[in-house]
């Protein structure tokens, strides 16, 4: 049994301490040139039961994923070469939150994780701080998080013959502020800055922001996104990369159906550009296209915005201009206990 699962079953036959409150599982494929992956991502969220009153509920929610590629292309020669000549690769990672409320508009959560492969091996642990303000109208996230891997050396040459070796042991530190208005009561802004800084890589940033505005008249709602990402400055010879700037425009419409349907269609457009370190190669400029639908049926209960239980199915198309072109298909399910 992998690993995953044996986690999961552990965390669902303990009811003596933990009251398991849903559990959400999803499957998909996804291939394209140069690969097929198969994906499985399972969640289980529980209560944990004491006398502290309503205002300080405990909470436990443990994810597992478990993604499964096989390599078809020789070009990928560095990743062969990690994996020992083979072309199939098993990721396997875990996730478990300590969210604890501290008042009803105020939350903190513990934050760790861990992930395996057979190049590269990873652990993470942070602090989140959430807290409702202005007759709980506007939130506001603060989350550290540090990360620990330890990967499979790359030896090679640049395109200037400068020898390159990738570091076997990775460090960093990341610091988020997410942030969300309700600006009218059919009105959702929602915006994110994060900085990062990593062994070997010159420090990131990006900026995130969201408009979401439901429609009476259809009973829709869409969703428009912008996202901006740089990490640029000294690149030493430990990494495989060069400097790179990234943009993303996003939108998606999401249209309730009968009773219980909600379908969803959505576009993703993201230009990166990478600079290399080696100053007599041009720019890399890579642009991609991500188009995607799901359709979710929900059990129908007295409030649209209860939890409850869920079947979905979802997939979508993917191009670039290097050129690849990927498709992914999945289902999936969440049931309240």
């Amino acid at each position: 049994m992998p690993l995953n699962y044996f986690i999961i079953s552990l965390f669902l036959i303990v009811p003596s301490s933990l009251l398991a409150n849903d559990v959400e599982t999803a499957f998909a494929i996804y291939s394209d040139s140069d690969r097929n992956t198969t994906m499985n991502a399972t969640g289980v969220t529980a209560k944990v039961p004491h006398d502290w009153g309503e205002d300080h509920k405990t909470s436990v929610k443990l994810g597992t994923t478990l993604k499964h590629s096989t390599f078809h292309v020789k070009d990928i020669s560095y990743i062969k070469k990690q994996l020992g000549g083979k072309s199939t690769m098993l990721d396997e990672s875990g996730t478990l939150s300590i969210n604890q409320n501290l008042t009803t508009l105020t939350e903190t959560s513990l934050i760790m994780g861990a992930s395996s492969s057979p190049i590269s091996k990873g652990q993470w642990l942070g602090l989140r701080l959430g807290s409702w303000w202005r007759e709980e109208t506007f939130q506001t996230t603060v989350e550290v998080r540090s990360t620990k891997t330890n990967q499979a050396i790359i030896d090679t040459t640049d395109t200037n013959g400068q020898r390159v070796t990738t570091p076997a042991d990775l460090g960093g530190v990341s610091y988020l502020l997410d942030l969300m208005h309700f600006a009218t009561p059919t009105t959702i802004v929602k915006a994110s800055v994060s900085s990062s800084t990593n062994t070997g890589r010159p420090p990131a940033s990006s900026f995130s922001l969201e408009l979401r505005q439901f429609l009476s008249a259809t009973e829709s709602a869409i969703h428009l996104g912008v996202m901006h990402y740089e990490n640029v400055g000294e690149l030493r010879p430990v990494t495989l990369f060069g400097g790179i700037v990234a943009n993303s425009l996003k939108g998606e419409w999401h249209q309730r159906l009968y009773e219980n349907f909600i379908a969803q269609a959505g576009y993703r457009y993201y230009m990166e550009n990478e600079s290399p370190r080696d100053p007599e190669i041009s720019d890399k400029k890579l642009g991609t296209d991500w188009i995607y639908a799901s359709l979710r049926m929900r059990s129908t209960k007295q409030l649209w915005v209860d939890q409850t239980d869920e079947f979905y199915v979802f997939g979508g198309l993917y191009k670039t201009n290097e050129p690849r072109k990927g498709q992914l298909i999945g289902v999936g399910g969440l049931y309240n206990f």
